[in-house]
């Protein structure tokens, strides 16, 4: 996966990449299999945590921004969703705010003003 080519050309951090559900990656931070880890969705970890009582942990006061906007690819029929509808719904989040407060809630700049 890429992250950003300062991060992943870094051979002094050791990167393991997973497509763990986040309660297997908590039980795994738990029990040091790593020391951290970049998040996508910090809801859903902090949840798994929560759900196995672990608190003993921080957040980096760091943040990556992109160049370019996050770009999105599904099958034409994944999530019983036609192309034509999936673009309607995302162009309803552009349209209604929801993508700004989105970034806002995490202080990102928003790709799209």
């Amino acid at each position: 996966m890429f992250y950003f080519e300062t991060f992943n050309s870094d051979t002094s951090i050791r990167k393991v990449i997973s497509g763990l559900d986040d309660k297997v990656m908590a039980n795994q931070f738990i029990a040091g299999r790593f020391d951290a880890m970049i998040v996508l969705d910090p809801e859903a970890i902090e949840k798994a945590m929560k759900d196995i009582n672990f608190t003993d942990y921080s957040y980096a006061n760091y943040r990556y921004v992109p160049k370019s906007a996050t770009t999105m690819a599904c099958r034409r029929k994944a999530f019983g969703l036609g192309s034509k509808r999936l673009n309607t719904a995302l162009l309803d989040l552009l349209k209604s705010g929801r993508v700004k407060q989105i970034y806002r809630k995490y202080n990102v700049p928003p790709p799209v003003e």
